[in-house]
């Protein structure tokens, strides 16, 4: 990979990287493949057992499609009643919305646009840098230009000669990093809590608690330690504007309906057991055992924590040490439809608003969402530690309530009734268990690779929680299916690499 795709710290838009939210029942339409009855008697060889691939999210899409193209037998079985995993498109209120991954970061060497591209699907530049901030505590809207000033200055503190002693703390949070970087800063008063809520909302991109972020590894830059198998780059989507956040024409749904075309998918399959046995891998659900050459799991690091899928011989320590020492956050949305955009003199089309000053940073950030879904819409959108507290204690009506009541407060005015109101269940999604993953004090990139590395050849792993680069993104996904697709098969592709 290049240089430029060492992780950094990411841009205030990083918030919006939901690598997922909302579980939904809309069921999709999937080809299922099944043998014929031949009649020629002819003695035959023994067909070699497939490659079963666990999960139709993205990552276990790129996986078999890529190994399918290559021409071999592969099964995938996914527990849920419907493909895509954490992109999902749904309809609410009229809209087509994503209620899980739903943006692609920029076009220079993007696995998720040149999916896009070999589908044949449009993506269009949707601005969501934040233009505005709401205080309700005081009750006004301050400057964010000065506020944003101070915000982004500590992506820059070590490049000018200064030094945040947590940012060389293995052992420090992102909390406490913000919290040195105020004193550093000398603000006080309200100024002090204003600069810190925006950094927060900012850092929540990760999706975990602040207290349990690693500002080490959230601050320093990485290199990915390596897995030995060769993914090269993506190329780059043509156009002036590729820093740019677009989003796909009609959603997601597009690209891994296109990736999933002609595959064997099995669907409300939940494995429940994996086991080594010689030179094959027997992989069971509560409805058959298949026999396989290989098996690429690619369940979210959610579901590796429950240990919901029974391994024989157990995981080795390393791999289980890496996978209690990683982060898996929370990152929620509330999709809010209306039968007219009453918010125009106060948002603009993309537009991100914060609001809310108070200790939970309850329901921080609003985006009108209204073009890319084909409706008036608005979305909120919240993580770490109030995604836990929301997500724990509150009911959907009242999560719906407060996101309503916050919107509110940020028109100035009396709103309508939603046409329709959808708040997302990712953390207690039991195919889930979380949104997308981080690192957490304690933890390294390595631990990633670590997540990554196969068993005895056989059984391999992929998503976007061993991809220590792209770690929390749709890119993660695809580029990890790949990955463990080319440690079977050296010369697989995906359509439009």
């Amino acid at each position: 990979m290049s240089d430029e795709k060492r992780h950094r710290k990411p841009s205030l838009s990083t918030f919006l990287r939901a690598s997922a939210v909302a579980a939904s029942s809309l069921l999709l339409t999937v080809w299922v493949g099944s043998s014929g009855c031949g009649t020629d008697t002819q003695e035959e060889e023994p067909a070699e057992p497939p490659i079963v691939v666990v999960g139709a999210g993205m990552a276990g899409l790129s996986a078999a499609r890529a190994l399918h193209d290559a021409g071999r037998d592969v099964v995938v079985l996914e527990a849920r009643g419907r493909i895509g995993g954490r992109t999902h498109t749904a309809s609410i209120g009229g809209a087509q919305l994503d209620v899980g991954g739903a943006w692609i970061h920029g076009l220079q060497e993007s696995a998720p646009a040149a999916m896009a591209n070999a589908a044949g699907l449009p993506y269009t530049m949707h601005d969501i840098w934040p233009t505005a901030a709401y205080d309700a505590i005081e009750g006004e809207a301050p400057s964010l230009g000065d506020l944003l000033g101070y915000a982004q200055h500590i992506d820059e503190y070590d490049e000018e000669g200064d030094s945040l002693q947590c940012a060389q703390d293995l052992e420090a949070s992102v909390l406490e990093g913000i919290e040195e970087y105020l004193d550093v800063q000398e603000l006080d008063g309200i100024t002090r809590d204003r600069v810190q809520f925006l950094l927060e909302v900012y850092e929540s991109s990760g999706a975990g608690r602040l207290d349990d972020v690693s500002m080490y590894w959230n601050f320093n830059d990485y290199d990915n330690a390596g897995t030995g198998v060769d993914v090269p780059d993506f190329p780059d989507a043509a156009g002036p504007d590729i820093y740019e956040d677009y989003v796909v024409e009609g959603g997601y749904k597009g690209v891994y309906e296109f990736l999933a075309e002609g595959l064997d998918i099995r669907l409300s399959n939940a494995v429940q057991r994996i086991a080594l046995d010689g030179d094959v891998v027997q992989v069971s659900t509560h409805s058959e055992t298949l026999t396989a050459t290989h098996v690429i799991v690619t369940v979210p690091l959610g579901v590796l924590k429950n240990g919901s899928i029974e391994f024989d011989p157990p995981l080795p320590d390393t791999k289980l040490d890496a996978i209690e020492r990683l982060g898996f956050g929370t990152f929620e949305k509330v999709i809010l439809t209306y039968p007219d955009r009453f918010w125009s003199g106060t948002f603009t089309s993309g537009a991100v608003y914060y609001a809310g000053l108070d200790a939970d940073r309850s329901f921080p950030l609003f985006i009108d969402m209204s073009d890319p879904a084909g409706t008036p819409t608005i979305v909120c959108l919240y993580a770490g530690h109030f995604g836990e507290i929301a997500q724990d204690t509150m009911s959907d009506a009242e999560i719906i309530a407060g996101a309503s009541a916050a919107l509110e407060e940020l028109v100035g005015s009396t709103i309508p009734e939603p046409v329709e109101a959808v708040t997302t269940r990712w953390r207690s999604d039991g195919y889930a268990m979380g949104s997308y993953s981080y690192i957490a004090v304690g933890s390294t990139p390595q631990d990633m690779d670590t997540l990554a590395e196969p068993i005895e050849g056989r059984v391999l792993f992929a998503g976007e929680a061993t991809e220590s680069l792209w770690h929390g993104t749709v890119d993660a996904a695809l580029i990890s299916g790949l990955r463990e697709a080319r440690r079977i098969e050296p010369n697989a592709t995906l359509p439009g690499e």
